[in-house]
Order: C-alpha cells, then sequence, then structure tokens
C-alpha cells in the first residue's frame, strides 16, 4: 500500500570478515526487498545497507514504534535503547557550523516535529536517518541515500532503488551521489564520499557500491 499499514520486507544479511571490518569500518552488509514500498518511499523498492554495526548488535536497538517501523517521538521512549535512537535530536554531536558531526554536507537527520510523513526517521534495529531533503523532490526513480546515526555514532548508510532501476527502467543505468566533505569527522575515518548504483543491460545485473 506504501501507507504502513501493511510493510512487508525480504531481508538478507552478511557479516564481514575481521580484515574487511578493519579496512573498511563496515562489520555487515544487508539487501532489503520492499514490494509494497512503504511511506518514504510508496513504490516496489530494494535497500542496500552498509552497518557499522553486527547483526546481533544490531537486534538489540529496539524503539517503541506503536506498531509501525518508525519509532515513536522520543518523549514516548521509555528504555534507555528507545532514546538512543536520538530523535529529538538532543546530544547528537554538532560542529562549530551548526551542521553534524560526521554527516556529509548538506544532509539533515529526520527529527520529531519536522514536516515529513513520518513521525521521525527512526526505524527500530537500524537507527536515525539522515538525508539530502533536497533529494526527497526530485526524480524518485533514482536512488535515495541516507545515512545513519546511533548513540551520537555513524551507525552505516543505505541506498533504497526503485525496482524498475535494476530492469533497466530509468533514464539512465547509471547514478552517483558524491558526499565529499563530512561535518568535522572523527580523524581517521573512513566514511564513504561516493556512492554509485549501475544496471548492465549485457548482464541484467545491477551493482551497487560505496567508496
Amino acid at each position: 500500500s506504501g501507507l504502513n499499514e501493511h510493510n512487508t520486507a525480504f531481508v538478507a544479511n552478511m557479516g564481514f570478515s575481521e580484515r574487511a571490518m578493519a579496512a573498511t569500518g563496515i562489520k555487515n552488509a544487508g539487501m532489503d526487498i520492499v514490494p509494497c514500498g512503504q511511506i518514504v518511499t510508496p513504490f516496489p523498492h530494494y535497500g542496500i545497507h552498509f552497518w557499522s554495526a553486527t547483526y546481533e548488535e544490531r537486534a538489540e536497538r529496539a524503539c517503541y514504534t506503536g506498531g509501525g517501523i518508525f519509532c515513536r517521538d522520543y518523549s514516548e521512549q521509555c528504555t534507555e535503547g528507545g532514546r538512543k535512537f536520538q530523535t529529538n535530536g538532543e546530544g547528537i554531536p554538532t560542529c562549530d557550523d551548526g551542521s553534524f558531526k560526521n554527516l556529509p554536507k548538506g544532509m539533515s537527520f529526520i527529527l520529531d516535529g519536522m514536516p515529513f510523513p513520518t513521525p521521525n526517521g527512526a526505524s527500530t534495529n537500524v537507527g536515525l536517518h539522515g538525508l539530502d531533503f533536497a533529494d526527497t523532490t526530485g526524480d524518485p526513480r533514482n536512488p535515495l541515500i541516507l545515512v545513519l546515526n546511533y548513540d551520537s555514532n555513524w551507525a552505516g548508510m543505505m541506498i533504497l532503488s526503485w525496482a524498475g532501476f535494476a530492469k533497466g527502467e530509468a533514464d539512465s543505468n547509471y547514478f552517483e551521489k558524491l558526499m565529499p566533505e563530512y561535518g568535522c569527522p572523527d580523524p581517521g575515518n573512513n566514511f564513504p564520499t561516493k556512492t554509485t548504483t549501475v544496471y548492465d543491460p549485457e548482464t541484467n545485473y545491477t551493482t551497487t557500491s560505496i567508496s
């Protein structure tokens, strides 16, 4: 329905080796297939996820949702884990210029009370989503990039793609999002500065990457 009444998702996860974790900071990758869509992307889509936490660590991230897939307001969270989603914005580190620390410049977190179709941008077992709001007004067939926060830390990145992209139905078979600058990033970080999604009509393969 795309209206969060009957959200359906099929999920696959893959753990990274110790060597890969050390090189990338990514502990777990996954793919969600959402045939009926949801509020933000109300059409069939799939998501590629890169996490800084293991599947077991993410399973501990729970918030009160009231039966939906998004966390309710901070004031309704009665557990420490639920409050660590920081949906009211309090405690999330910021820079001298007011931008959020470890978030690509131009992006902002979706917080309680914002004019958005969800209570906020936090999902249980995931984290608090940040995005470039300008990306939500463009062509919805283009992939949507989100960066995650949990407990004041960079928690991962998500690339949501319209299902038709993987069938070559988009205007272009190549999409990229550049994120060359982060707000006062942690020293020695390995945050991705580019994402690409490419459909190859010869093989019918679609590749999503971060670098």
